[in-house]
């Protein structure tokens, strides 16, 4: 199967079952938290590839730097951080936040993102697409009860990191995506078969000629879509572009096999879709 050019994941935090009153409407995994020590016991290392990303959603703000350790722990530079902007358009009843951790109601989730190994917009145009999105994401807040994420996250994520190999862990029946692998227990059955994922990558073909999740590793581009991509300035240190992944900092009591605690039950294959210049690294 190899490794991942994006991994996408939302661990359930122990403000989850919290924020939800224990109350689920889709997830009784996230209902049961994981310590910080069992989520850092995830095997990352055995999923991703150099280079890569990872996409963690962290909540409202209280793991913001339980999330930058993990980076941390696997060997990953934050590079950016989404916001999630709930909107209550439609669910105007929010239940309050009466935690100890916050002195203002919170009406926002933060995904940070991760980069593994060398990534240069000028040269390695064939695996990201940056400053294409915004950090910012308007939506709507989910009823009481619902941790889904916005499906806005996976466009974003399709269109920046021209990689085809994508996994989802502790994804749910919600998460379903074509082109990406998805990991849960929450996942009632599994429809994985690893001759036809593996198939999916192979060749050399890619966008025009193929327009969906397979033909070949990287989703291609194309001379339009080159001239149209955001140019940098010029500067005088070349360097600034460069985000480097950094070194690894050792086993962080990760689990020698699998991918930590008991979290293999149900695979899906989902198959029914440059950097800013100045050093935003941590």
């Amino acid at each position: 199967m190899g490794k991942y050019d994006v991994i996408l994941m939302d661990p359930p935090w122990e403000e989850y079952s919290r924020r939800s009153h224990g109350y689920s409407l889709e997830s009784s995994e996230k209902m049961n938290p994981w310590t910080f020590q069992e989520i850092a016991s995830i095997n990352i290392e055995a999923l991703a590839d150099i280079p890569s990303f990872l996409f963690l959603w962290v909540g409202e703000s209280e793991n913001l730097e339980m999330g930058r350790e993990l980076f941390r722990l696997w060997g990953y530079k934050r590079c950016e951080d989404i916001v999630w902007v709930k909107t209550n358009k439609v669910q105007k009843y929010k239940s309050l936040d009466t935690s100890k951790n916050s002195v203002l109601q919170r009406v926002k989730e933060h995904c940070l993102v991760g980069v593994k190994g060398d990534v240069r917009r000028a040269s390695d145009s064939h695996f990201i697409n940056a400053n294409i999105d915004t950090d910012v994401i308007v939506e709507e807040e989910p009823p009481l009860g619902s941790l889904k994420k916005p499906d806005e996250i996976y466009s974003i994520v399709e269109r920046f990191c021209l990689g085809r190999k994508r996994i989802e862990l502790f994804a749910e029946i919600s998460s379903i995506r074509e082109g990406w692998l998805c990991v849960g227990n929450d996942l009632p059955d599994t429809n994985f078969n690893i001759g036809e994922y593996n198939g999916w990558f192979e060749g050399d073909m890619s966008y025009p000629i193929v327009q969906d999740y397979k033909g070949g590793r990287y989703l291609g581009t194309t001379l339009e879509i080159e001239n149209l991509r955001p140019k940098s300035p010029n500067r005088a240190n070349a360097n600034v572009s460069n985000m480097t992944g950094g070194s690894f900092e050792g086993e962080g009591g990760r689990s020698a096999s699998g991918i930590g605690k008991q979290y293999s039950n149900s695979v899906m294959m989902s198959a029914p879709d440059e950097f800013p210049e100045t050093d935003m690294r941590e």
